[in-house]
């Protein structure tokens, strides 16, 4: 029995190799009678075809390149750009020139070669560089195919079933949108029946991105791509049966449709999917001038990804991209600052504003709660407009200061307890073209503050402020407190409105202005006076008023204390406009 097979084994062996040399010769033959028919016949159709003109440094004929194929391989191969095309905006060589090959192969199938009907079958591309530029007016660099309808009748068939290409840098310069791109691909595969209406085709892609800028404005750099595409094709429309995309640690799953419009562009409606990403991985993918900054930040956590393209696309059209995101959980440590968020729970959106344009993007965080040591913080806003951005905020969060006063030396506070509860919007808009101090041009700041049993002492050994409770309310530059607690042995609630609250503290550029009232039980001038001028290390002794200040202060005191002096039902009117302190109606 083990004979049987061993001959059977032999015989089929020696028939396959009686095959090969039978093709292989059959493959000379053919090349040494049709070469040059082959030769004139490739350069009938790129002339045929194109409507761009066609370097060829060197053409030949290849037997085993393809084998069974025969191939021919053009050599320096250099395709120039359109001629309606504009060179003239774009600096430095490439503009008029799209593409350079060092090698080109075209391969046909031997039997039909013998039948004389050249049928391509197999287009590789290696080593070269590819420019896809646009002009200001529109036009594109790439549009190299023939639009002679009769010529392409008269052109044999192409029954094209792969194409391949390696090792080629790629440029990307759109002066209509601003749009700047490089990268390198390192390898991309097309198979299945190109010439048929109805058909399936499987392509792969390998590369590396380099820089993606918008008006300046780097979106994603340094970054490796591969995708991997199965698609049904019926005419124009092809549908993604299964696709997925994976740049550096991070993949997405892909599905969705487009439309090929010829001479208008490609009309998508692609969905992918990025599940379970790890937030460092997310991190990671920020372009340097953002990550740089960004350098030592840590965090755990998962995160959900969901994107659509949608819309047109073409030298002038830009689709909308939409993307949502999530995540719960997660932790985040940066060592520039001194907590740690944990518990974040995150939920936005992204949208490019149906064009790839910084000023038309916006960012949604539609709900973010976290744990930020002692603080419970929620907040909610927008960003619209990444190059100049306008922003708006409202944040909640109960706030116990004693923890931000041992983080932040530079608080001006010696020591606090107590719970800070904010209900509050920001808004405004950033230059970020500003000199520094100046980037805010536009600020609204509106809602308030609830103070429970909070404790503050400014100087370590001063009387500290106690029981504080009441509210702030604030509405830009307008603010209104209603204030009770105790100081020493005085005790006081304060009511009352002022103005130019933000200016004062952010700009130093006005003067604060307030009209108050004031009731306190008990009030010992005489301790509060000796509390604010004590003798220390950094302060001298006297009793210094505060500057840019303008006060006026209706008050009611039971009980007045002065060293000996004592004095009850004590009211009157107290004002203060730097540097001057004068009571009136008492």
């Amino acid at each position: 029995m083990k004979l049987k097979l061993r001959i059977i084994l032999e015989y089929l062996s020696a028939f396959l190799v009686i095959v090969l040399l039978l093709l292989a010769i059959a493959s000379v033959v053919v090349v040494k009678f049709y070469g040059n028919d082959l030769k004139i016949f490739v350069m009938e159709q790129i002339n045929e075809r194109l409507d761009s003109k066609v370097d060829v440094g060197e053409i030949s004929v290849r037997v085993f390149h393809k084998f069974p194929n025969t191939s021919i391989q053009l050599k320096n191969v250099t395709v120039w750009s359109t001629h309606n095309f504009s060179t003239s905006g774009f600096n430095g060589p490439g503009a008029d020139t799209l593409l350079s090959a060092k090698d080109i192969y075209v391969s046909f199938n031997l039997l039909s070669l013998i039948r004389k009907k050249y049928n391509i079958r197999q287009l590789e591309i290696r080593e070269g560089i590819l420019h896809l530029y646009t002009d200001l007016q529109g036009e594109v660099n790439y549009q190299v195919f023939s639009g002679d309808k009769r010529k392409r009748k008269e052109s044999a068939p192409v029954n094209l079933s792969s194409l391949r290409i390696t090792d080629f840098s790629l440029v990307i310069n759109n002066q209509a949108k601003q749009l700047v791109s490089t990268g390198t691909l390192k390898r991309i595969d097309l198979n299945g029946k190109f010439s048929k209406r109805n058909t399936q085709l499987k392509g792969s892609l390998s590369g590396w991105l380099g820089v993606i800028s918008n008006k300046d404005i780097l979106y994603a750099s340094n970054r490796d791509i591969e995708a991997d595409l199965n698609l049904d094709v019926r005419d124009s429309l092809y549908n993604i049966n299964s696709g997925q995309l994976k740049l550096d640690r991070i993949i997405a799953d892909m599905d969705g449709q487009f439309i090929l419009h010829p001479g208008e562009g490609v009309e998508l409606d692609l969905q992918a999917a990025a599940r379970n990403l790890e937030i460092h991985e997310v991190l990671d993918l920020l372009p340097s001038e953002i990550s740089n900054p960004l350098l030592g930040i840590k965090g755990n956590g998962i995160l959900q990804l969901y994107s659509r393209i949608t819309g047109m696309v073409s030298s002038t059209l830009t689709p909308k991209i939409e993307a949502d995101f999530q995540t719960s959980n997660a932790n985040l440590s940066w060592n520039r600052l001194p907590f740690t968020v944990k518990n974040l729970d995150l939920q936005g959106s992204y949208s490019n504003g149906g064009q790839f344009n910084p000023v038309s993007t916006s960012l949604m965080i539609e709900s973010l709660n976290a744990l930020i040591g002692s603080d419970h913080l929620s907040l909610s806003g927008r960003i619209h407009n990444f190059y100049d951005p306008d922003f708006s905020f409202k944040l909640k969060g109960d706030i116990h200061p004693e923890q931000w006063i041992k983080w932040y030396r530079q608080i001006p506070l010696d020591q606090a307890r107590g719970v800070i509860y904010s209900d509050i919007t920001l808004s405004g808009s950033y230059d970020r073209l500003k000199p520094k101090g100046q980037k805010f041009v536009a600020f609204d700041f509106g809602g308030g503050l609830s103070l429970e049993d909070v404790m503050f002492r400014i100087h370590k050994g001063d009387t500290p402020f106690t029981n504080l409770n009441g509210t702030i309310h604030i509405e830009n530059d307008f603010w209104e407190p209603s204030l009770s607690g105790t100081f020493g042995k005085s005790d006081f609630k304060l009511s009352g409105s002022g103005l130019n609250l933000l200016s004062y503290l952010m700009k130093g550029d006005e003067s604060l202005v307030a009209a108050a009232t004031l009731y306190t039980r008990q009030l010992d001038l005489q301790a509060i006076l000796d509390s604010f001028s004590r003798t220390d290390k950094e302060r001298d002794g006297s009793l210094k008023f505060p500057d840019r200040l303008n006060l006026k202060l209706d008050f009611v005191i039971d009980e007045f204390v002065m060293q000996r002096f004592n004095a009850r039902h004590v009211r009157g009117v107290a004002n203060y406009e730097s540097p001057v302190l004068w009571v009136d109606s008492l």
